[in-house]
């Protein structure tokens, strides 16, 4: 099939709608913070009520309900999975954590060892069956995803897990970079170097641990988009690993601005308190410092926040913009990063002010935004292509 007018939608909607054959669609988000602030309170009480037991009903009516207030074109998607089979995943972990912290009380360190790096390993298998079980049980207009990936695919992908393991690993071996005396009073001034160099070391595994991380997150975005299908057709993903290392770069440089802020903010705060409390006692000074730290620690979340939120962005722009249906469907997103990462810090603070109430709205507000961001343009009608996909998943089934 001929794409090239299809892969033309990516320029903006106003000139994609002028394309002969191609449909411009919104994403649409119906749901109100309102009703999923009930929802979340109800979820929240029956949960501590039966002391944890809920947890899967409610993860499930949580998803149910941003399913189903989420429409592509004039339909939306829909969950179908049952109770019973969250309920048994669940206990499963449940049964995990008890019993890791049972031979853990035992002393049987050796034991629980192995069984962390069993689970360890088996985390791209699980990540694989978790992909298939979510998407096999979404829905749009009847029609089921299908995750197609194999075991093998999925520990492929999973590669730079060894990266993970390793960088920690590199960083216990630091102090072979320091002399052995650089630990006791003055060692510092009298071989800086030194530290200098184990202070580079360690950024550099640091800034290696960040890119094994973001190469993960692409690998296992890429297996994802690449082998789900819909109706027999598989997906799309054009986006490079390039475009990732990218937006990693970007958030690096909004954390450190985001930290020299905060440290700006607290040093300010301390030299206005030791002006003002010049004529004070050392203990009243002390006490005042001391409290203008405690209460700064919060602050020094910020930047942690504000740089996943940028993070979010922009791999979800990316996302959206390279993904497509085969040669029926394409995507493109116009989320703006910067208002994104506004609306993330306001949400937190409003969350801290109301001291978490106001999360079920936050959860709203950014869904409804990322949501929002997204177009589809689809070759021709979109009835016409929900009833050749339900036509070619019946031919195949």
């Amino acid at each position: 099939m001929d794409t090239s007018s299809l892969s033309t939608a990516s320029s903006p909607p106003a000139s994609a709608r002028k394309i002969p054959g191609i449909d411009e669609h919104h994403v649409r988000f119906t749901g109100g913070g309102g009703a999923y602030f009930r929802l979340w309170l109800a979820n929240l009480l029956l949960v501590i009520v039966t002391l944890g037991i809920y947890t899967p009903w409610a993860r499930r009516r949580r998803i149910q309900y941003f399913y189903r207030n989420t429409q592509l074109g004039p339909d939306p998607l829909d969950f179908v999975a049952s109770s019973s089979s969250m309920a048994k995943s669940f206990l499963l972990v449940v049964l995990v954590y008890v019993l890791i912290n049972v031979m853990s009380s035992q002393g049987l360190n050796t034991a629980v060892s192995g069984i962390t790096l069993l689970i360890a390993a088996l985390v791209p298998w699980f990540w694989r069956s978790a992909m298939r079980f979510r998407l096999h049980n979404t829905t749009w207009r009847g029609l089921r995803f299908e995750f197609h990936a194999s075991t093998r695919e999925a520990y492929v992908a999973a590669w730079p897990l060894l990266g993970v393991v390793l960088v920690p690993a590199l960083l216990a071996l630091l102090p072979l970079f320091v002399p052995a005396g650089a630990a006791g009073a003055g060692a510092a001034g009298k071989n800086p170097l030194a530290w200098w160099v184990a202070l580079g070391v360690g950024l550099a595994f640091i800034a290696l641990g960040g890119a094994v991380l973001i190469r993960l997150r692409y690998n296992f975005l890429r297996l994802q988009m690449t082998r789900t299908s819909l109706g027999g057709e598989m997906g799309v993903f054009k986006a490079d690993f390039s475009d990732f290392f990218k937006a990693g770069l970007v958030c690096v440089g909004v954390a450190m601005l985001a930290c020299l802020a905060v440290f700006a903010l607290v040093f300010g705060t301390t030299l206005g308190l030791g002006g003002l409390l010049r004529n004070a006692s050392m203990g009243g000074k002390a006490m005042m410092v001391g409290l203008a730290f405690i209460a700064a620690i919060p602050l020094l979340l910020v930047p942690v926040y504000i740089t996943l939120a940028a993070w979010q962005a922009m791999v979800f722009r990316t996302v959206w913009n390279q993904a497509g249906l085969s040669g029926m469907a394409r995507s493109k997103c116009r989320l703006n990063t910067r208002r994104f990462v506004l609306l993330r810090t306001k949400n937190i603070f409003l969350t801290l002010l109301t001291l978490g109430l106001y999360r079920p709205f936050a959860a709203i507000s950014e869904y409804r935004v990322k949501a929002g961001s997204v177009r589809l343009y689809t070759r021709g009608d979109i009835n016409a292509l929900a009833s050749r996909l339900a036509q070619q998943k019946s031919s195949a089934g």
